[in-house]
């Protein structure tokens, strides 16, 4: 192979990674799943399982726990979520609210407790749908906890993804 050839392989391959890499994607399965600090489409496995997904996110106004314009799609995916935990006693799910260093809770409300509420509005919204609550544990986490690029999920008045979830129990849950 000719060291032009090998040069131009090599600058494909490095095209190709950057490009991957600058659009915030990756491939899963049959479908890209976006990735960055404020992933708008998400799902929840159990292992190779898919129990719930949206292409929404839960919004919150800033430095409150109300959900704001609550999507069709993540309505549908709480009610897939209670479904699952309904039909599976033994399983436990961990619902994580977040909150930003920037926001500014009223009535002297400190962050934690703003996104232990924030996760205590989907919990709730998931025994409404007929979950045990007994199968949930909530946990606050700040958002760049997680290596999320701090306040690049503020959107005006809105903290954009501001619950996820996880199976089982989280270190830290309550």
């Amino acid at each position: 192979m000719s060291r032009s050839v090998l040069i131009l392989l090599l600058l494909l391959a490095l095209w190709i990674f950057f490009g991957l890499y600058l659009w915030g994607t990756k491939k899963d399965g049959n479908s890209a799943v976006a990735s960055g600090p404020c992933v708008v489409s998400w799902e929840l496995k159990d292992g190779s399982s898919i129990i719930a997904e949206s292409d929404a996110t839960f919004n919150f106004s800033k430095s409150t726990a109300r959900i704001k314009d609550l999507d069709s799609s993540l309505e549908k995916a709480v009610s897939q979520i209670a479904k699952y935990l309904k039909g599976n006693s033994g399983k436990k799910i961990t619902v994580v609210g977040y909150y930003d260093k920037d926001e500014k809770p009223s009535n002297g409300t400190s962050l934690r407790d703003l996104a232990l509420a924030r996760a205590n509005t989907v919990k709730s919204m998931l025994t409404k749908n007929g979950a045990s609550a007994s199968q949930m544990a909530v946990i606050p986490k700040m958002y760049d906890e997680e290596n999320h690029a701090n306040s690049d999920c503020l959107d005006g008045n809105t903290l954009n993804r501001g619950v996820s979830f996880s199976i089982g129990r989280e270190k830290g849950a309550e």
